[in-house]
């Protein structure tokens, strides 16, 4: 397989695993890998290949560096848990040559519960980038569009295979099956009267929302009206239901957030859904996003570098805030393995995996130096379809 980002790009097996080195000369390049530096564990080693071919595909947006930090896009490709069978699924032209109303990316990508849907946020030029709202059917590689040109994205899907994203202020759920499209969230309604700026996330009972807001968390119903604030702040974001449904996480910043020099930290907190016993996680963490574990005993923390240019730290912390374990330095979380045995991350520009302990950190993917390839994002885990 030949894999094309403005020139030619050469796939080369690595050693171990499979893994995969891109580059875009057509040479073998140098990957000048590091391990990761990690604290002791028990169990030491690599991942061998064998112990991951029964896990599912992973989900992954590459593109050339200018590409990638210029847009934040790239194109679609997967890759099996092992590190092999690297298979592009979509890509799209440059942005720089992008006619108005084309497509030149994707900003995400998001595994259908029954992972037979690959959902996209596709960035579309139109004098300025826009978000399109799409799904890609990974065994004919179909593309349909769910929404028009506009402002969309901020995906998430329910676990009866529905899909929310946001447009202009508005929160809308549509079916990728059927096409129909309902507004939960309408801007300046007497009830709700912020517009949301951020995500939302569904409810594993697949009946409310949790949703970031000028004004707060608002946990939201599907069906009715009925608002129940969770937060009374614009600074808090990443909310993200745990999958017993029995709480919500979420990052809060400080007050100097976005300021010259701001060294306050960003922590984690959990809320119950009716807003009560909202507690602190974290300390100090300088979190900037988070992952439940599949079974919400743990969650999953990148916290960001100091100087906001390179990866940061991963760290895991207990559903009950007392056990904080930094499990990596210079990388990001990405997802939990199905099981929640394993954590899948980038660092030093490739895709690794390692135990959830932190042992055996393991390579799949290396991105080839100078020009080559960056990976924009990857995912795993699909939320489990709801009862």
């Amino acid at each position: 397989m030949v894999l094309i980002v403005g020139a030619a790009v050469a796939v080369v097996g690595a050693a171990a695993l499979g893994a995969w080195l891109l580059t875009r000369d057509g040479r073998e390049g140098n990957p000048r890998s590091r391990q990761v530096v990690l604290p002791p564990v028990r169990r030491p080693g690599k991942i061998r290949a064998q112990e991951l071919r029964s896990y599912p595909r992973i989900a992954l947006v590459l593109a050339d560096r200018n590409r990638a930090s210029s847009t934040a896009s790239g194109d679609l490709y997967t890759v099996h848990a092992d590190g092999s069978r690297l298979r592009r699924l979509e890509a799209w032209t440059d942005y720089n040559t992008a006619p108005d109303g084309h497509v030149y990316g994707t900003y995400d990508a998001r595994w259908s519960p029954d992972r037979r849907l690959i959902a996209l946020d596709l960035s579309v030029w139109e004098g300025d980038p826009y978000g399109q709202v799409a799904v890609v059917f990974p065994s004919s590689r179909r593309l349909q569009k769910l929404s028009r040109v506009s402002d969309a994205g901020n995906l998430a899907w329910s676990g009866s295979g529905e899909l929310v994203y946001t447009y202009l202020g508005e929160v809308r759920v549509v079916s990728p099956h059927t096409g129909r499209t309902r507004l939960i969230w309408k801007p300046g309604r007497e009830v709700i009267n912020a517009f949301t700026r951020g995500g939302a996330d569904w409810a594993p009972d697949g009946k409310r929302l949790v949703l970031e807001t000028d004004r707060g968390l608002a946990a939201v119903p599907v069906a009715g009206r009925k608002v129940t604030w969770l937060t009374h702040t614009r600074r808090d974001r990443y909310a993200r239901w745990s999958p017993s449904g029995q709480g919500v996480a979420f990052v809060r910043d400080p007050r100097c957030y976005g300021e010259f020099e701001c060294k306050a930290p960003s922590n984690v907190y959990l809320v119950r859904p009716d807003g009560s016993s909202r507690h602190r996680l974290t300390e100090h963490a300088k979190a900037a996003s988070l992952i439940w574990s599949p079974d919400g005993g743990s969650i999953l923390i990148t916290e960001a570098s100091p100087d906001g240019l390179s990866e940061g730290k991963i760290a895991v912390i207990s559903a009950d805030g007392r056990h904080l374990r930094r499990l990596a330095p210079n990388a990001s979380a990405l997802a939990w393995s199905p099981d929640g045995t394993k954590i899948l991350y980038s660092h030093n520009r490739g895709l690794w995996l390692m135990d959830a302990d932190g042992g055996r950190p393991t390579r799949l993917l290396q991105i080839g130096y100078g020009r080559g390839l960056a990976l924009v994002t990857a995912d795993w885990w699909a939320k489990p379809r709801s009862s």
